[in-house]
């Protein structure tokens, strides 16, 4: 997306911009016939998603069916000046079950389901296939659900920020290499989760490595059957060590062997071998709610490393999803300056056969983690036993082989974890006798879910869950009297970090053990 010219820059913004996004389309659409300066307005809030507006309105499929149909053989006189204002092409059938008054009968309800949503669906994308085609300037492609025929690719369609091929089938029609270079050039944004990578065999039907896109920063890859070597020949394909940013794959097949890859796309320690002790009580700050400004931060460089010398602080998370990845693209004309070359910050790994090791390695590795989604249980293992023990205090005497849940704690803390915003983790980090973890232990933390919780908890368990609640609430208040001693707010008032805002509790999930030890007495 190019820069605004000095023209829209200093441009005031018009009232009539405020109004349009609480407007129905039939509100655009009457606002847009008042005259020439609200149609220069409504127009583009109008246009922005032409498929959201066909699926709001009848209930009946024919008559949807119709103004597709009618849309198809229009499009070609439609005004360039109109097509330009198209950001969004959205074939996801969110109207479909809208559309639908099942009947009571479960025969007549399956055969309701299978011949009208599969067929109504294929039947909408044979007509506006060529959509990408004739919206050259559309930026957001969104084609759930879809099985792509065998065709050839059209030799000029649109060159999209973000493509989602969620649950599709022949994605290879759609993400071939030859595509790479020119359609999907500029793709920052791909999902092709829940889309299967190999056959009924176990056998690669689409290489990994062409996953890796020339811009692509966010990658997601929930539930694809994904296995090391796969992951490993994907990283190996970056074109920069740096250059991803989030990477979710969820519910796959991996292992701890693949850390050592990941490993290589964050951003190292000063001194990775050993992360420093935390500040004690004599040097530490006097007020540990009060946030740092961000800076560039100069790291000693070897010979043989290949990573940048001077990294860019990020201070938001990368988009988790493609509605706030939209919002921000549209808000930033360059949508990478949102996300500055600095590392995987965001991990999403649960679902798979990772122990605590992988958890403690990542943590120990990088300090650059903004999002951490590793439900592992903690067990201790010859790893966690290696790692060096926490300093010794009063309160804590020296352990010779600490638990794993130690360790965790000692590294999710704000000098060793100062970026970490967004943590899902198993509910020993809080729960386990020998944690000693609480909100203040890294207030830099918004968001935490605890998981695995058994649904029928013991009572040291609820007991822990409890006085963490009460040290949450300890927080807010002492973060409260900050902002107020403070002063934030001003010009130059100092910035108070916002402390743990949201807490989730998750019961159930695989490898919840029995809390009796009968099933019986459990149920």
């Amino acid at each position: 997306m190019s820069l605004p010219s000095y023209k829209d820059a200093v441009k005031r913004l018009d009232p009539l911009d405020f109004v349009a996004g609480y407007l129905s389309t039939r509100d655009l659409l009457a606002c847009c016939l008042v005259n020439k300066n609200f149609n220069s307005v409504f127009a583009k809030y109008l246009w922005e998603n032409p498929l959201r507006i066909i699926g709001n309105g009848a209930k009946r499929i024919p008559f949807h069916l119709e103004k597709y149909r009618l849309l198809s053989k229009s499009i070609t006189a439609t005004r360039e000046s109109t097509k330009r204002l198209v950001e969004t092409i959205d074939y996801r059938q969110q109207w479909i079950p809208k559309m639908y008054a099942l009947p009571k009968h479960i025969s007549q309800r399956a055969l309701t389901m299978d011949a009208g949503y599969w067929n109504s669906q294929r039947i909408v994308y044979k007509l506006l296939a060529d959509l990408p085609t004739h919206f050259l300037h559309a930026k957001f492609l969104f084609l759930d659900d879809i099985e792509f025929p065998a065709s050839p690719a059209p030799l000029s369609t649109c060159r999209p920020l973000l493509v989602s091929l969620r649950n599709c089938q022949n994605i290879s029609m759609k993400l071939s290499p030859e595509d790479a270079a020119d359609a999907l050039g500029e793709v920052i944004y791909l999902d092709i989760s829940h889309t299967a990578l190999r056959d009924s065999y176990g056998h690669p039907i689409y290489s990994p490595a062409h996953l890796m896109l020339p811009a692509l920063r966010i990658l997601k890859l929930q539930r694809v059957g994904l296995l090391d070597s796969d992951l490993r020949s994907l990283l190996a394909a970056s074109p920069h060590q740096l250059q991803l940013a989030s990477l979710d794959v969820r519910d796959n097949k991996l292992t701890d062997g693949i850390i050592p890859d990941l490993e290589h796309h964050l951003v190292w320690r000063l001194d990775p071998t050993s992360p420093p002790p935390p500040p004690s009580s004599a040097t530490a700050p006097p007020n540990i709610y009060l946030e740092s400004p961000p800076a560039y931060t100069e790291r000693p460089r070897a010979e043989d490393e290949q990573q940048e010398t001077f990294i860019r602080d990020s201070p938001h998370p990368p988009p988790d999803d493609p509605e706030s990845f939209a919002a921000s693209a549209r808000e930033h004309a360059n949508p990478g300056d949102v996300m500055p070359y600095a590392g995987l910050t965001a991990l999403y790994l649960s679902g798979n056969a990772f122990t605590s090791d992988a958890f403690l390695r990542l943590l120990k590795a990088s300090d650059r983690l903004q999002v951490l989604d590793l439900d592992a249980p903690f067990k201790e293992t010859k790893y966690s036993a290696s790692l060096p023990a926490r300093p010794t205090t009063d309160e804590h005497p020296a352990e010779e082989h600490p638990h794993p849940v130690t360790t965790a704690t000692l590294l999710l803390s704000l000098a060793l974890s100062p970026r970490l915003s967004t943590l899902r983790v198993h509910h020993a980090l809080i729960t386990h006798p020998s944690t000693s973890y609480h909100p203040d232990t890294n207030p830099h933390l918004t968001s935490l879910t605890l998981t695995s919780i058994p649904p029928l908890s013991p009572l040291p368990l609820i007991k822990s869950l409890k006085s963490f609640l009460l040290a949450a609430a300890s927080q807010e208040r002492a973060i409260s009297l900050a902002r107020s001693d403070e002063g934030e707010g001003g010009r130059r008032g100092v910035k108070v970090r916002p402390g743990l805002r949201h807490l989730r509790l998750e019961l159930g999930g695989a490898g919840v053990e029995s809390v009796s030890g009968d099933r019986d007495a459990d149920a």
